[in-house]
């Protein structure tokens, strides 16, 4: 925490709470909730393959791979869709003992509380001490920073890294030494290659160094090459291309906009809940800000608000051009992260920082012993039929088929398998394809209404428990969360007649 000339009751509580927090959250993180969403499975898979000497590549084919008829039959096939510092990391830190998962865990609990180290950095260096301790409180109780906190995905490294990064533009001095220039770019190097989507933050560095001279910013993007060609270089001599290429988007500028905001403004201290009134209590709270930061707040802080509005209008633009996930309170994170750094600029006075920060505390670790004291969750294997009965009936050889699979190989251990996920992430896969695939099985997820739009007429049908003609579809298990097939290829001649 920044250093505080005098003590209160309440910070030397605050003092004795935060170890406390942290340390329920540390284990309530990697033994209570264990976050592992696909993307995640899909990094530990990767992390194992780097473990085992295989390099770069992930188990599952078709996984961030949007032409399904132009893919190979079996895996694994090389990561590029991703920034590949995560699962490199992982790989890493499991190479000192530690499993593969908790090693995934355990980077995404120090990159969170990196972010609430760096976080109070800037505020109090914009701002004062009492800012930095308003920040804290903030940090604590915004909900998208703790969920990615406690989830085994890419979001809290990257952003750590971009912080450091940011940290290193910002010197206390009118002037910027050309070593912390070529420091702040290689970790915005690195965070890029944790997360494709920071280069928007690439152009937004260089110009921000324009103002200490030509010299600086050369040093910066000497830092981003080195640091981010080799990734590139990677990917196109693994794949052909340097960046995923995924499907023309099938949402407009107008639908995105909407979205960004709303996740933006709508997700502050509950995710995906009571989104109306935070949305208008973080507006307000914004207006306020930026209000009296015309006023007299520094110019150095004005990168705390241009990254938001850089970062926001270019996922916006991106998501318009190409389809990749909703813009929700996740992809939103690197600018909601920054605007509640920014709320340092309200400038509060030491008390009323330190009763906010004492309250945050309070609330988060209520929110951790609550978590503490739920029961655990069964394992997935268990709660899901359809993985059940995969465990119980099929070899880790046998080729599987189906619609987003990638938890197969992460909870049974499979080596072929073949995911397809509806468009437009993915293409449709046509019986053309599926005969390639013989002999496998197909594992679809229980049918929607839209089935067959998104999935196509292949898919669709095996979802509704139809067999199309011709492919030697021969059905094995109706599950409540699946479907189950074994397809074998063309369906056998039928039978002479005998003569009359």
């Amino acid at each position: 925490m920044t250093p505080s000339s005098s003590r209160t009751p309440r910070m030397e509580l605050a003092l004795a709470l935060l170890p406390v927090l942290f340390v329920v959250f540390f284990f309530n993180s990697l033994t209570r909730t264990r976050q592992f969403p696909y993307d995640a499975m899909n990094y530990v898979d990767v992390a194992r393959h780097v473990v085992q000497g295989d390099g770069l590549v992930q188990t599952t084919v078709g996984m961030f791979q949007p032409h399904v008829a132009a893919l190979p039959t079996e895996g694994p096939v090389a990561f590029v869709a991703q920034g590949p510092l995560y699962p490199l990391l992982i790989a890493g830190v499991a190479k000192l003992g530690v499993g593969v998962e908790d090693a995934a865990l355990l980077l995404s609990l120090l990159g969170y509380g990196a972010i609430l180290i760096l976080g109070q950095v800037l505020s109090g260096r914009f701002f004062g001490s009492a800012a930095a301790r308003l920040t804290l409180a903030a940090l604590l109780i915004y909900a998208p920073l703790t969920q990615a906190g406690r989830t085994a995905l890419s979001e809290t490294l990257a952003l750590a890294l971009l912080l450091g990064s940011v940290v290193l533009l910002s010197p206390r001095g009118a002037s910027l030494s050309t070593r912390a220039a070529l420091a702040a770019g290689g970790l915005m190097g690195l965070a890029f290659d944790t997360r494709y989507v920071l280069l928007w933050f690439l152009p937004l560095g260089a110009l921000w160094l324009l103002r200490y001279g030509y010299r600086p910013m050369l040093a910066y993007l000497l830092g981003v090459g080195v640091t981010m060609l080799p990734v590139l270089l990677h990917n196109r001599l693994a794949a052909g291309i340097f960046l995923p290429q995924p499907l023309p988007s099938d949402r407009g500028l107008f639908a995105n906009t909407g979205d960004a905001l709303w996740a933006l403004l709508g997700n502050v201290v509950q995710t995906e809940r009571l989104q109306v009134p935070q949305a208008l209590a973080m507006g307000v709270i914004l207006a306020v800000v930026l209000w009296r930061r015309a006023l007299r707040l520094p110019r150095q802080a004005a990168l705390l608000w241009l990254w938001p509005l850089v970062y926001t209008v270019g996922l916006v633009l991106q998501r318009s051009w190409i389809h990749f996930d909703p813009l929700d309170f996740r992809l939103l994170l690197p600018a909601g992260l920054f605007l509640v750094i920014g709320l340092g600029g309200l400038q509060p006075s030491q008390h009323l920082a330190r009763t906010a920060l004492l309250i945050a505390l309070l609330g988060a670790l209520g929110r951790e012993v609550k978590l503490f004291l739920a029961p655990v969750a069964a394992p997935a294997v268990t709660r899901s039929p359809r993985l059940a009965w995969l465990a119980q009936n099929t070899q880790t050889t046998d080729r599987i088929v189906g619609d987003d699979t990638m938890d197969v190989p992460f909870f049974l251990g499979h080596t072929r398998v073949f995911s397809v996920s509806a468009y437009p992430y993915n293409t449709w896969l046509e019986p053309e394809k599926l005969r390639q695939l013989v002999p496998c099985y197909v594992v679809v997820r229980v049918p929607d209404d839209q089935a067959t739009a998104r999935f196509g007429p292949l898919v669709g049908a095996l979802k509704k428990g139809e067999v199309p003609p011709g492919l030697g579809i021969t059905p094995k298990a109706f599950l409540t969360d699946a479907r189950i097939y074994t397809v074998t290829g063309a369906a056998p001649s039928a039978p002479p007649r005998a003569p009359r």
